[in-house]
């Protein structure tokens, strides 16, 4: 029942969203995609104002179904809930190929066990032309593993491309092991055209988690961070720009990196 999930609760059937407005409410869009043949659509939406309790803010899928979301609006929805593992916008935890595009995520919070804005949990993910500005990964219940301000994924594959990543910042208080303004846990990556502009990462004196402007975890496939722009960056002393981890095969190729008033440090060099 929708009910149980929030506005709208779909099981088993494919389903369009379109020029919806989702606000003051939680768990906005849940869809239960059982099958290949149930994908789900959102297209023009908005989402403000939003507070999770549960895996997924705004949007969250499940099952074998890919979801597309084009064209949408997230901003100052939060999700610090203490007992999921999710995110203050999107979630997908489907094993499909998802497409996010042409979206805006302004000022969402995102703490707890959840792990970030954007968080895709299997399948792949292209993340094409969108807007990442004012977000905050904030300590409010925060602990786990990995956790970020922006995108955090875990699928086979993630392509993120065109997109903009502005004034993003990872708080003092953020307490996970691993956390960053951008954390990519794919076997293969692709990071293309995008630009990285004043983003801050904190971190609080005595503090041993690593903590980077981009965390890559885990690959054996490979990255791929093209024709990207990163400045402005504010980071403690110690800290990475970027920080591979535990990676294999890594290439960084015709990269336009502008390091203003950081230190750069890189496990992987």
């Amino acid at each position: 029942k929708a009910s149980d999930f929030g506005p709208v609760g779909v099981k088993a059937c494919a389903v369009t969203l379109k020029d919806c407005l989702f606000t003051n409410s939680y768990h906005c869009a849940y869809f239960a995609s059982t099958t290949e043949e149930t994908p789900a659509t959102v297209e023009g939406c908005r989402f403000v104002g939003n507070d999770g309790q549960n895996y997924g803010t705004c949007v969250y899928i499940d099952g074998k179904g890919a979801l597309t979301v084009r064209d949408s609006h997230f901003e100052s929805n939060t999700n610090t809930t203490h007992n999921c593992s999710g995110s203050a916008t999107i979630t997908m935890y489907s094993s499909a190929t998802h497409l996010v595009s042409g979206c805006a995520f302004k000022r969402n919070v995102v703490g707890g066990t959840c792990q970030a804005n954007v968080f895709v949990a299997g399948g792949s993910v292209t993340i094409d032309g969108c807007l990442f500005e004012g977000n905050i990964l904030t300590g409010k219940n925060n602990s786990g593993t990995s956790h970020s301000a922006t995108i955090h994924t875990g699928s086979t594959r993630t392509t993120v491309k065109d997109c903009y990543f502005g004034k993003n910042v990872v708080s003092t208080a953020a307490a996970a092991s691993y956390r960053s303004v951008f954390y990519i846990g794919a076997n293969q990556v692709v990071c293309l055209n995008c630009t990285f502009d004043r983003n801050v990462v904190e971190r609080a004196d005595g503090d041993t988690g690593v903590t980077a402007l981009m965390q890559f975890f885990g690959h054996n496939q490979g990255i791929a961070l093209a024709h990207c722009t990163i400045a402005g960056t504010v980071l403690p002393t110690g800290c990475a720009e970027i920080d591979c981890h535990g990676t294999d095969g890594t290439s960084y190729q015709n990269c336009a990196l502008s390091f203003v008033d950081t230190i750069l440090w890189n496990d992987a060099a």
